[in-house]
């Protein structure tokens, strides 16, 4: 355990972390805005910016969060369109797991889009205000009642204030997503984000993710994946 003191510093940094991504937002006009979404209508646009990667100075409990993840870290993200929900994008179906990373790949370029990348995922998960939690209006406090631990017999936004502040469902707790993200250059492996399988608060953090190896999946009805797109 840590002192109030200490924890209050770690308070302070992260305020101030978010404070310095949020001064570099590129301001966009509200009708500017409203057009880009209205081009792909199931979709969410995300504007362009910087994001917090990774976990905030603030995320040092044991049971949320591993030694090993990498500290906050500041990355520009360019300007995209995310599904709302996991695959196939329809409120009320079931998700579409047991499927390889090479089957969602495919999958979404069917419908002219693509797999996501972990930072794209990770920051429609966090929102505009970098939170912990992929729950608009509760900050950086867990709350499982809100956004629950996916089974097979969930459906796609049956919870409906698990959103993100972005409108982005189901991105704490449900399925457990693919993205396009190797897990370093030229390897087989995957960034996998979302629900963790064993329905820790750990796996509900919008910075926690795993890897797998690319043909892992046909088994696993928790591992699907949602859909990016390009803003043109």
């Amino acid at each position: 355990e840590i002192g109030k003191r200490t924890y209050d510093q770690l308070v302070l940094k992260t305020e101030q972390l978010r404070a310095d991504v949020q001064a570099k937002q590129s301001p966009q006009a509200t009708e500017e805005r409203e057009q880009l979404q209205a081009k792909q209508p199931d979709m969410v646009y995300i504007p362009p910016g910087p994001y917090l990667r990774g976990k905030l100075p603030t995320e040092i409990d044991p049971k949320q969060v591993s030694a090993s993840e990498d500290p906050a870290t500041e990355v520009f993200v360019d300007a995209f369109y995310i599904d709302r929900f996991e695959f196939p994008n329809i409120q009320g179906k079931k998700p579409v797991g047991k499927g390889a990373w090479s089957r969602a790949e495919t999958t979404c370029e069917s419908f002219g889009k693509r797999l996501c990348s972990a930072d794209e995922w990770e920051k429609a998960c966090k929102g505009p205000g970098n939170q912990v939690f992929g729950i608009a209006g509760y900050g950086d406090s867990f709350d499982n009642s809100v956004c629950v631990q996916a089974t097979k017999d969930s459906v796609l936004g049956e919870n409906p204030e698990c959103q993100s502040a972005y409108y982005v469902y189901d991105m704490s707790g449900g399925n457990y997503e693919w993205t396009a993200t190797p897990r370093s250059e030229g390897s087989d492996r995957y960034m996998v984000k979302g629900g963790d399988k064993s329905g820790s608060e750990k796996g509900f953090r919008c910075a926690y993710s795993v890897d797998q190896r690319g043909n892992y999946g046909a088994s696993d009805s928790r591992l699907s994946f949602r859909c990016c797109k390009d803003v043109e």
